[in-house]
């Protein structure tokens, strides 16, 4: 979602379509040629996400050094890159009526932000025959 003010009419918040339809069917799309034409799940779900973002160019040193990190550099994505739950939610919008029938089928979930060579998400979706173990 994204907001601005409006001299009229105060606040205006608005989905940005565009990025988030663009996401979902990247995911989409891959989920299906992960499925090969098989039925939807049923039961109880295992949802596991690895979200991977590029590192910014301001992380690595210059000059010769340029492909060496800052000592300063951060392990993994955090503050002001992006919402992990937002991101996720995006991935189980995507494969709702590819992989499961409805994200409410997920009842565990483990999910991961970090740095990668190129943006994307590796999801891994199990169907649950007993109760999860307790983290």
């Amino acid at each position: 979602m994204r907001s601005f003010r409006s001299s009229t009419t105060g606040a205006i918040v608005t989905p940005q379509k565009k990025r988030v339809k663009s996401w979902r069917g990247l995911v989409a799309d891959a989920a299906m040629d992960a499925m090969k034409d098989g039925g939807l799940w049923e039961g109880a779900l295992s949802l596991t996400a690895r979200i991977f973002m590029v590192r910014p160019k301001s992380h690595y040193r210059i000059g010769r050094n340029a492909h060496l990190l800052k000592p300063s550099a951060p392990w993994a994505p955090h503050g002001n890159v992006g919402d992990l739950s937002k991101f996720v939610r995006a991935v189980e919008d995507a494969m709702t009526g590819v992989v499961y029938h409805d994200d409410c089928q997920i009842v565990h979930e483990q999910l991961t932000k970090l740095y990668g060579e190129r943006p994307g998400v590796q999801v891994t979706v199990e169907e649950i025959h007993h109760e999860p173990l307790p983290f």
